[in-house]
């Protein structure tokens, strides 16, 4: 059903900062946590702009072409930034490229900060909050129009608002609106930026688009309730929205619900410019975020099922049982016919994506859930402690990295001939922003 409003934007930034760092490794702070990068100046360059790659969130960059199987052995680290804190985030630590700059936002850290691909040094930081007093945890980032959207979950309510949705100016990260969400909750959700709207959702199931210029809302829905309920008891907007045109149906923003209190969940689609119901599948928890490629949507479900929806009608095309039963809690990725996807038995699965059925299947070369990235044939993932590339076709391990006491367990992005991924330190120390590149 349609859901029109009209509220404002709200105002509650923090007087914005700027800060330079000429040297090779970036202290940013206490924590952060997820980075959107800014891709090299030229025509060919590649734009990792927001949460998974791009809108249909994939994890899939098509457009690299540097790193391959052949030459991803050899990978070197370029530069580490040191990030303080804890980087972990409820997206698993994503980031995305745009024009030589990555743009970062973390848990605890209070800030949006804007650092150099070439060595990680700082560009600008922007305080949402007072970081003395306050503590905040931000979703990923997305670059559109010379904007940086992220949204926030205050620690503590800030003028009786429990979160709210960020744009920033990506140039000199110069505050330019902020909004809540229908519901007044905290926003977990990756913001995705399509046809002059953002969208996201918030923890009492409400997703709402606001105007990508002003911050004004313009729709929101229940994505449980299929109207505007805002009471909290059915659960939350799960991942970042999908937002694609469909021949049939227009334009379209697909979502997923998660409601693990009570295992029910549900994945649907809704007109992208009024919010209407446009198909609703039932089904358990959606985990993370959906992936949209070649007509079909890939869902992972927190019991441990995989499944290919219709995405014009939402019917299911097939549906996977990964083994263990110990579930799903981390989004697919999807590259040329391939849903790749990691369970909580440290299994990491190739499925036809026309069929579901398994291609190859590697128990223990990547820990339990990580997110996967593919990027020209290679497959990128976590485990033991290492950011791993590997063959995409056979899951053969080509590379891995890790550092002392380092633990890398982020969602890996690959663009521009370079690999980037975050890690907790475990002894104590800074963690890392880490860069690696062909020599």
């Amino acid at each position: 059903m349609q859901n029109r409003v009209n509220r404002t934007a709200i105002a509650i930034v923090h007087q914005g900062k700027e800060a330079v760092a000429k040297f090779r490794i970036a202290r940013l702070g206490t924590a952060a946590a997820v980075l959107v990068t800014a891709a090299a100046a030229s025509a060919q360059a590649a734009n990792w702009i927001t949460f998974r790659y791009g809108d249909t969130h994939t994890g899939f960059n098509n457009r690299e072409t540097t790193i391959n199987t052949s030459n991803a052995s050899s990978l070197t680290n370029s530069w580490n930034a040191l990030t303080g804190s804890w980087i972990f985030n409820a997206q698993n630590d994503s980031f995305a490229e745009h024009r030589g700059v990555l743009f970062g936002s973390g848990s605890d850290f209070a800030s949006v900060v804007a650092l150099n691909t070439t060595d990680g040094s700082v560009k600008w930081q922007t305080d949402l909050v007072n970081p003395q007093t306050q503590g905040i945890n931000l979703s990923p980032p997305a670059v559109a129009n010379g904007t940086v959207y992220a949204g926030a979950n205050y620690n503590a309510e800030i003028n009786g608002h429990p979160g709210a949705m960020y744009a920033l100016s990506e140039k000199t990260g110069t505050p330019l609106w902020s909004a809540i969400s229908w519901c007044n909750s905290y926003i977990y959700s990756p913001p995705t930026v399509g046809g002059g709207l953002v969208y996201f959702g918030d923890g009492f199931g409400a997703l709402t688009a606001v105007d990508a210029s002003t911050g004004a809302q313009v729709w929101a829905v229940n994505v449980f309730t299929g109207d505007l309920t805002c009471d909290g008891n059915e659960g939350e907007v799960s991942g970042a929205p999908v937002y694609a045109s469909n021949r049939t149906l227009g334009n379209v923003v697909y979502v997923g619900a998660d409601d693990t209190a009570h295992m029910v969940g549900n994945f649907s689609a809704y007109s992208a410019s009024t919010g209407a119901l446009l198909w609703q599948t039932p089904m358990a928890p959606v985990v993370d975020t959906g992936v949209l490629a070649g007509g079909r949507v890939f869902v992972n479900a927190y019991d441990g099922t995989v499944y290919a929806l219709n995405d014009t009608t939402g019917k299911v095309v097939w549906s996977f049982a990964t083994e263990g039963g110990r579930g799903l809690t981390s989004a697919p990725a999807y590259a040329n016919g391939v849903v790749y996807v990691s369970d909580n038995d440290n299994n990491l699965y190739a499925l036809s994506a026309r069929m579901g059925t398994v291609i190859w299947q590697n128990h223990g070369v990547a820990i339990s859930n990580t997110v996967p990235t593919v990027a020209n044939g290679v497959l990128y993932v976590e485990g033991n402690d290492e950011v791993k590339a590997l063959d995409a076709s056979n899951g053969n391990v080509l590379f891995a990295a890790g550092f002392t006491c380092n633990d890398f367990v982020g969602a890996a992005v690959v663009v521009n001939g370079a690999l980037y991924d975050v890690g907790g330190n475990q002894c104590g120390g800074a963690n890392l922003l880490s860069k690696f590149a062909l020599p």
